[in-house]
């Protein structure tokens, strides 16, 4: 399927940008992931950059995609960084959300997944399809009727985190949702919470429907944030992507890097790259050990970003 791709980040007010993107499209597969370093621990940029790394490395060698392959590669990540830590004191306590997407080329099932409050939207006919489920302390008060879902924005308890990257004992380290069909139309959107934050379902939906290109629809909503968002500004990065044409056909993506904001009380860290080990034997194995590591429970991991 043609996908054309456009991506943008910010660091806003922060002194550091400790989001990170990348995206993956050849013939045989595609895949976009987005990782949020989580300040106030060490090294949240480090994660944020190993993370998405790992993640589109892993991918990129599994021999299909599926939901149980993509679960073995996150898991082998979640491992990494684990290990990154144990290995470096200057790396301990560091974490990551993650949301991402993956495709096999010619095919029109996309898989989705995420950890922690980094969003993936996918919309047909310029409507919201589905989305991934925030695991946050804010989106157990949607559920239990204490807040609305909206209310979520600007919750006291939206920093405090269920599931993330970085973080040992945690039961499955991600969420892997059942995969949605693509036609030509539809378009996704991975975003980190400095994004949605200030951009409301309905305006994305509204923006996509005004929209030839990728490009186009990410302008227009990152004009409402800029108009919308304070002085104290978060870091904000988004991947939008609209599928055209037939499957087999691909098209080179756009990134785009300036400057505004978005607002939530986070510590930034100075950016510094780690060495990416070497995860490709391992997930060659990946489909293999999945279905194991299933813990009871959801465990608070109390992490205040």
């Amino acid at each position: 399927m043609k996908i054309d791709l456009f991506s943008y980040t910010d660091k806003g007010s922060r002194s550091r940008n400790e989001d990170f993107s990348e995206v993956y499209q050849d013939e045989k597969v595609f895949a976009a992931v987005l990782c949020d370093g989580l300040g106030g621990h060490n090294r949240g940029d480090v994660a944020s950059k190993t993370a998405v790394g790992d993640v589109i490395e892993g991918i990129k060698f599994l021999p299909e995609i599926t939901d149980e392959g993509i679960n073995s590669v996150l898991s082998v990540v979640n491992d990494h960084l684990i290990k990154c830590q144990e290995e470096n004191p200057e790396y301990n306590g560091m974490r990551t959300t993650v949301v991402g997407c993956a495709m096999e080329g010619g095919g029109n099932l996309l898989h989705y997944f995420n950890a922690g409050d980094s969003r993936f939207y996918f919309f047909k006919n310029h409507t919201l399809n589905c989305m991934s489920k925030d695991h946050s302390v804010s989106r157990l008060s949607v559920e239990m009727g204490q807040i609305s879902f909206n209310d979520i924005r600007f919750d006291a308890d939206r920093s405090k985190l269920l599931k993330v990257l970085g973080e040992s004992g945690t039961g499955n380290v991600c969420a892997v949702y059942p995969p949605v069909t693509v036609e030509s139309g539809d378009a996704f959107l991975l975003c980190s919470d400095g994004f949605w934050e200030y951009v409301l379902e309905e305006e994305m939906e509204a923006d996509l429907e005004k929209s030839r290109t990728a490009e186009e629809w990410i302008q227009l909503m990152l004009a409402r944030l800029r108009l919308k968002c304070g002085e104290e500004n978060d870091n904000y990065t988004a991947v939008g992507g609209i599928f055209k044409g037939d499957a087999g056909e691909n098209v080179a993506g756009r990134h785009s890097e300036p400057q505004f904001s978005y607002r939530r009380n986070r510590q930034k860290s100075e950016k510094k790259k780690v060495s990416f080990k070497t995860i490709l034997l391992i997930c060659a194995a990946a489909a293999a050990i999945i279905a194991a590591s299933v813990f009871l429970g959801v465990k608070f991991v109390g992490l205040m970003r």
